[in-house]
């Protein structure tokens, strides 16, 4: 059995928040007197979310996080000793006998009594004052923050490389190389080994330490370089594919097995269908599953942009509101696969949507990685804002701006064939053509071919990830004809 699987499903929450507001018809005459109270009325707020209950402290605390999570309350900590109240209506009760929790002791009561190995039709209602949350709760302040005054010292540092290096346009950190001159995207460990130097005299806002991760041939080592393939052999996806990634990725065989239903389409594509998360799950976990040889690292943009694409190609309905609570335990794209469904669980993301992100994070990455330089996602995607800033009064940047060069294969399948397999793939032709990148899209049902691109991770023609269609160097974007269209907004 999975991590995702036990005897408590998710139940259905609906949270219901009570705020204040001044009221706008406050009694003039009363109002005007000194020292009255200004008339307050209540403004409820409801948000829906799903939940697996359990009766430990862990999942009560959690519980109580989710909730300020999805109303937007921040700024308060909530743990031991750091609790407040409300009300659960666990079905078929009413309103009027819904539970008072007020501590650890009577939330497992409640569902140890209420909600274990029980099925609901309607959803469990929870009713929190806003006025008990601020009571309750340590306001944390830089005060409070726990911090040590190295550390305070070594986050103000962070703050001014933040102040320096931050892209307006997106909010990622980049520097130039004093060696090469190059535009060097600065990670979240990078930043921290700066701050660090810097706390230790050998480094300042302006030079960069000198050590192996701002070392350009180290660095130069570990970048993939995105030249345009132009192999005979490319399209031929088989034995010698494999071979070439043999070499790339060495004797490690967990990585190889991944690749194996890849490097060889014939032997294991299945005939296209319209490429959903379903139908493609599979595929995607095998393809795509190389993340610990990526030459990238997480940024704060990747979560976001990730969260987005998981959202809409995925189905992981409102996975963007955890965003800030992944941010917090550093979690990120690159590393998903590796973590434990139960740490996921514990921000309050639920079971479905831990799988769901699971699945859709190694075929985002693979997609990523395809982009050389930073926000090439953007440019190459065709993002709402690309070009943006530098499109206006300076086009310096769209000059430096490297076009990316990507062989794409168009492959014809025969319908006929429903189980494709060795000497009878099904394969009645295919056409190459170059493409500058990737744009959202997907394939009617109807469609009897399969997008395929070279990838310079595998040195092997493999399938273009659910959700994505190319754009054409004719300048077709390839979403308006030959049954492919953009995913509705």
């Amino acid at each position: 059995m999975s991590d995702s699987e036990n005897d408590n499903p998710p139940c259905k929450v609906v949270s219901k928040v009570t705020f204040y507001k001044p009221s706008s018809a406050s009694n003039g005459a009363k109002s005007k007197k000194s020292g009255a109270k200004k008339a307050m009325k209540k403004d409820l707020k409801t948000k829906e979310f799903e939940y697996e209950f359990e009766a430990s402290d862990e999942n009560y605390y959690a519980f109580l996080k989710v909730i300020l999570d999805k109303h937007g309350v921040t700024g308060y900590r909530v743990g031991k000793g750091s609790v407040y109240a409300m009300k659960m209506q666990v079905p078929p009760a009413n309103k009027g006998d819904a539970c008072d929790v007020e501590d650890l002791a009577e939330y497992r009561e409640c569902v140890t009594s209420k909600i274990t190995d029980k099925m609901f039709s309607k959803a469990v209602t929870v009713y929190v004052d806003i006025n008990d949350v601020k009571t309750a709760l340590k306001k944390v302040s830089s005060d409070e923050d726990g911090l040590t005054p190295q550390e305070r010292e070594l986050a103000r540092y962070r703050g001014l490389l933040a102040d320096k290096y931050k892209n307006d346009r997106d909010g990622t950190l980049t520097y130039t190389d004093p060696t090469t001159g190059e535009n060097v995207p600065l990670t979240i460990a990078m930043q921290k080994e700066w701050a660090r130097a810097m706390y230790d005299a050998k480094a300042t806002v302006d030079d960069p330490p000198n050590t192996a991760p701002f070392d350009a041939v180290n660095r130069r080592v570990r970048i993939k370089q995105s030249a345009p393939a132009s192999s005979s052999g490319s399209s031929n996806a088989s034995g010698t594919g494999l071979d070439v990634a043999a070499q790339a990725f060495g004797a490690i065989s967990s990585v190889m097995a991944t690749f194996g239903s890849i490097i060889n389409p014939k032997a294991n594509q299945p005939r296209p269908v319209t490429p959903t998360p379903s139908s493609h799950a599979q595929n995607d976990l095998q393809l795509h599953d190389n993340h610990p040889n990526s030459p990238m690292q997480n940024t704060p943009t990747k979560l976001r942009r990730f969260l987005a694409y998981a959202e809409k190609v995925y189905g992981a309905q409102d996975v963007s509101d955890h965003r800030y609570a992944l941010e917090a335990e550093g979690y990120g794209p690159d590393i998903l696969q590796d973590i434990p469904n139960e740490d996921l669980k514990k921000l309050g993301i639920n079971s479905g949507n831990v799988i769901r992100l699971k699945r859709a994070a190694p075929a985002w990455w693979s997609i990523e990685k395809l982009q050389p330089k930073k926000r090439a996602f953007d440019d190459a995607f065709g993002g709402d804002d690309a070009g943006g800033d530098d499109a206006g009064g300076d086009d310096r940047g769209a000059q430096k701006r490297r076009k990316l060069s990507i062989q794409f294969e168009k492959r014809w399948f025969d319908p006929k064939v429903t189980n494709p397999g060795p000497g009878n793939d099904g394969l009645l032709g295919s056409a190459r053509m170059n493409g500058s990148g990737f744009t959202e899209g997907r394939l009617r049902d109807d469609v009897d071919f399969q997008w395929y691109y070279f990838s310079d991770e595998v040195q092997a023609v493999v399938p273009i990830p659910p959700g994505f269609v190319p754009i054409l160097d004719d300048g077709d974007s390839g979403i308006d004809d030959e049954g492919q269209f953009p995913n509705e907004q």
